[in-house]
């Protein structure tokens, strides 16, 4: 069996749907890009350290994944971008700030070897007593208007720790 990167996945599965990005510069007539998005590795209430590590460093399109209190068994996936957006934050720093908070009282833990956000307790819980709501922009954009088919859209392939063990 062929041994394929992630990359080279993505493109044969790309080019079966019509949609091959341009890796010629010939071939200028075909406009699709292939964005591959990193997962953080840090939690949500640590990314200050790596913009005050490596400042020139963008970590608007850096993946979040989010397991949400009801879902034991699957996480959601956010850009940094978006979930400050989503959540109506007029800039980074108060996004971060709010997780702190979230954190220090117990709403969220760190799973690194799934690199997850864990929810602990039910947003009715915590949110409605400690959400900041200051620097909160006014429209918060859908998500047709981000580019995905839905909020908390997987991005990030398949990786070992997500496949049973089981399996022979």
């Amino acid at each position: 069996m062929e041994q394929l990167s992630f990359v080279e996945q993505a493109l044969r599965g790309l080019r079966e749907l019509g949609e091959a990005p341009i890796l010629d510069n010939r071939q200028r007539e075909r406009k699709t890009f292939l964005t591959i998005l990193a997962v953080s590795e840090l939690p949500i209430w640590r990314l200050d350290e790596l913009v005050e590590s490596q400042p020139r460093t963008s970590i608007g399109n850096l993946l979040l994944r989010i397991r949400f209190f009801e879902d034991k068994d699957s996480f959601a996936e956010f850009t940094v971008n978006e979930l400050v957006h989503l959540y109506g934050y007029s800039d980074f720093s108060s996004f971060v700030k709010q997780y702190k908070i979230w954190h220090q009282i117990g709403a969220f833990e760190w799973l690194p070897e799934q690199r997850v956000n864990q929810e602990k307790i039910p947003q009715s819980d915590y949110m409605p007593k400690t959400f900041i709501y200051g620097g909160r922009v006014e429209s918060i954009p859908s998500s047709q208007e981000w580019g995905i088919d839905y909020w908390g859209a997987r991005r990030s392939p398949i990786e070992d720790w997500e496949i049973p063990q089981n399996i022979p």
